[in-house]
């Protein structure tokens, strides 16, 4: 189990450059205790989503997520375009990020909400 553990770190660690980089796959697979070809597909993978446009290293000035999660608090309905982009797997990707961060919101919010509810019925009750 310790294994996923230390390959994110590991990830997180060297793995912003490891695409840009020179750094051989074996090198790095026999570091983090990986199988070479399944690292060799995982780059091949990441090399393709490296090369959509709307795919940057620069973050955005403003986060588009919490500009939707401001929206959805209003209750306004969110349309997302996917202009010239026909992919399902352009579509499938970028559903699954804002799937995420949406969801990872919406546990923080709703965690905070029980808090607050929680202190205000205790200091009801004292």
């Amino acid at each position: 189990m310790k294994q996923p553990i230390l390959l994110q770190q590991n990830i997180r660690r060297n793995g912003s450059n490891l695409l840009s980089s020179g750094r051989s796959l074996k090198e790095f697979a026999q570091e983090i205790g990986a199988h070479p070809e399944s690292l060799a597909a995982l780059y091949r993978k990441l090399k393709a989503i490296e090369r959509f446009p709307f795919i940057t290293k620069d973050a955005p000035e403003s986060d588009v997520i919490d500009r939707m999660m401001e929206y959805i608090d209003r209750g306004t309905s969110i349309i997302i375009e996917f202009g010239n982009y026909t992919s399902t797997f352009c579509y499938l990707l970028i559903a699954n990020i804002i799937t995420r961060r949406i969801h990872s919101l919406y546990i923080q919010k709703t965690e905070n909400f029980w808090v607050r509810n929680a202190r205000q019925m205790n200091q009801r009750n004292s």
